[in-house]
């Protein structure tokens, strides 16, 4: 007995969805576009809350100095620094990278130190040499900036966690995943692989 079976209608698109090769290749081609959407939306949300000043302000000593109680904003370098790459289809990068940013005489490197200081706080030893400097700074700025007390043995800088905070809000983390859902939905969708 011979059966015979003919295929009608959209047979051929499914029978190439099916084809784990070319689902493959529609599955990074999805994902890499996701992905790359999701690194933009993680980098303009850290852009966007640094510009804001979503921080704790700064200390009176540093007002003074700046002319503003706006945090992590100076003259912009922090904002420009931060960037982004695709690292493969699956996975991106938002942050600072070593060697992105030349500043002024400091480099890349000193940039990339910056950010992780105001990015996790810390404590700095007053040495002589900062007292006097503070001193200097007090009688340039007419006393808007004050000398450091003689009981100042250390100044704190706060951490403001520029890039840990976005990347860590569930409703950031939902976009993405929903992005990501969106691309492998694309991909299983008949008649897609090529």
């Amino acid at each position: 007995m011979t059966i015979k079976m003919t295929k009608t209608g959209e047979w051929d698109k499914y029978r190439k969805a099916l084809d784990p090769k070319a689902f493959k290749l529609l599955l990074d081609k999805e994902m890499s576009a996701a992905t790359r959407l999701n690194v933009v939306l993680v980098r303009d949300e850290i852009q966007r809350r640094i510009m804001n000043g979503d921080y704790a302000p700064n200390a009176p000593m540093t007002k003074a100095m700046k002319g503003s109680d706006k945090p992590l904003v100076d003259d912009g370098d922090l904002v420009k620094a931060i960037n982004d790459r695709l690292i493969n289809h699956y996975m991106g990068f938002v942050g600072i990278q070593r060697g992105t940013m030349k500043t002024g005489d400091g480099g890349a490197e000193e940039m990339v130190n910056i950010a992780l200081i105001l990015h996790e706080g810390t404590t700095i030893k007053v040495t002589p040499r900062m007292r006097a400097y503070f001193y200097y700074l007090a009688r340039k700025s007419g006393g808007k900036v004050k000398p450091l007390k003689a009981t100042t043995k250390t100044i704190v800088i706060p951490p403001r966690k520029f890039i840990e905070e976005p990347v860590s809000e569930p409703a950031i983390r939902d976009r993405c995943m929903t992005n990501w859902g969106h691309a492998l939905q694309r991909s299983m969708a008949p008649g897609k692989v090529a």
